[in-house]
């Protein structure tokens, strides 16, 4: 090496010390310039959240902070997660994760019926709910409270399209397999587009899922608006098209972009 090759000693120092020498350049050599810095700071975990409803029932959540860097003066986006029938908070943990790592806070919760909220889950309450979530996120630091959006699968597709309709500062709903026929006549889009207006709905179902692909495509054709639909191929349902289409969420997470960049 040219440093090594370069220096020279003289014959009066012992012979250890030559070797000190020459083992510290080679060092200095060896180790590339910057691999001591530090290394960049993971996501923030998951933080347990509990709040009360307003008929004093016990909620629970669990809350993605948005890293330091990628909040600005307002604060940064957050997307509200909100699970199928029979699933949990825990369902996204995947999804949340990425959403930090692209700049965002996430909120995934367990809906009534679900994980550790338990109780019973009725069209009104789940709504209200997720209103009150949302308050809640608006009044956190590191959120900016004129960027909430929703995601969710089957019923909580359903629900986001519901929770979007009734709080005008949602920017944006991400809806995957809503439906309209048997299992959803509960939750009830009639009207919903309405209230929703040119604000952007991004639809997504799979084409051989029943009754969801036949229903989201109905609900696009009777929609107005800023609304999006794509159809994936195969039949997987809900949360479950994150598992087996990868360029899912990356394709979301470009959607949310768009309206909170």
């Amino acid at each position: 090496m040219n440093v090594l090759r370069s220096f020279t000693l003289s014959c009066t120092l012992p012979r250890f010390v030559y070797l000190l020498v020459v083992l510290s350049l080679l060092i200095a050599v060896v180790v590339p310039v910057g691999a001591q810095d530090s290394p960049p700071e993971s996501p923030p975990e998951p933080v347990r959240v509990e709040i009360t409803a307003s008929d004093d029932w016990t909620l629970v959540g669990n809350f993605y902070a948005a890293p330091e860097d990628a909040q600005d003066e307002t604060g940064a986006p957050v997307v509200v997660l909100l699970h199928q029938a029979n699933s949990r908070k825990e369902a996204f943990y995947e999804v949340a994760p990425a959403l930090q790592t692209a700049g965002y806070a996430a909120l995934a919760i367990d809906q009534r019926g679900g994980g550790e909220t338990r109780g019973s889950m009725t069209i009104e309450n789940s709504v209200t709910d997720v209103l009150e979530w949302i308050a809640w996120l608006r009044e956190q630091p590191g959120v900016d409270p004129d960027r909430v959006n929703v995601l969710g699968g089957s019923m909580g597709a359903n629900i986001s399209l519901l929770v979007m309709a009734r709080d005008e500062g949602v920017v944006t709903a991400v809806a995957m397999s809503p439906g309209t026929s048997q299992g959803y006549g509960v939750w009830d889009l009639e009207g919903v587009f309405d209230d929703i207006g040119d604000r952007p709905v991004w639809l997504i179902a799979s084409q051989r899922d029943e009754p969801s692909g036949p229903d989201t495509e109905v609900l696009f054709t009777q929609s107005t608006g800023n609304i999006q639909l794509r159809m994936m191929p195969r039949g997987s349902h809900g949360t479950g098209m994150f598992m087996i289409f990868p360029d899912l969420l990356p394709s979301i997470i470009g959607w949310l972009d768009a309206y909170n960049r």
